[in-house]
């Protein structure tokens, strides 16, 4: 997908900072992606592993499986899982959303 950058009426120095900040914003969300590498490999995660993976609160979690956008497996009356690949799944969402 190649995507065009109109510049108009702009600086040297605004276009560096701009191409800056992309590189940064890239470069954090490879780092980012690799410290989660081993919730990553495994089959099943915790509530405390999607909330890592997604960087979002408990209650979050909560919500969206309240209105299916995640689905849990209950292991009893206080324990949940979450199948890693519809975690990853919600997680390509929201990274085509930033960007």
């Amino acid at each position: 997908m190649a995507r065009q950058i109109v510049i108009e009426e702009t600086t040297v120095d605004k276009l560096v900072d701009l191409i800056c900040e992309k590189v940064v914003s890239n470069l954090e969300l490879v780092l980012d992606r690799r410290s989660k590498q081993p919730i990553l490999d495994k089959e099943y995660c915790t509530i405390k592993d999607v909330c890592s993976l997604l960087n979002v609160t408990r209650q979050t979690v909560h919500l969206w499986v309240k209105k299916g956008l995640l689905e849990n497996i209950k292991l009893g009356s206080r324990s949940t899982r979450f199948k890693t690949s519809d975690v990853l799944e919600l997680l390509k969402k929201s990274e085509r959303k930033r960007l």
